[in-house]
């Protein structure tokens, strides 16, 4: 990851950062126990689903969370790409609209 394509370009603290690892290792480790190997259209089919919830309950952080997860799933049961390079693509995409 470059400098300019890294979290706290985002204003994320260490601490965020470290809690989201935390959180995303452990989703990662129980998904593939409990969906097994998969790709990523089952999680971003059901991502369509979750979204329609979120916006039907804006202010619900627990709506965002769920499509949260989904999009992690989808990104790590796909081969085309690595999670730095979706990282990258975050902070660039952010910094372009800014």
């Amino acid at each position: 990851m470059t400098n300019a394509a890294s979290p706290f370009a985002l204003g994320l603290t260490q601490d965020q950062v470290n809690r989201m690892t935390a959180i995303a290792t452990n989703r990662r480790e129980w998904s593939r126990k409990t969906f097994g190997d998969v790709g990523p259209v089952g999680p971003l089919e059901h991502l369509a689903e979750e979204a329609v919830e979120a916006k039907n309950a804006p202010t619900n952080p627990e709506e965002y969370a769920d499509c949260t997860f989904l999009i992690w799933d989808a990104l790590e049961r796909q081969n085309s790409f690595t999670v730095d390079q979706f990282i990258d693509a975050i902070v660039r995409g952010h910094l372009i609209l800014q």
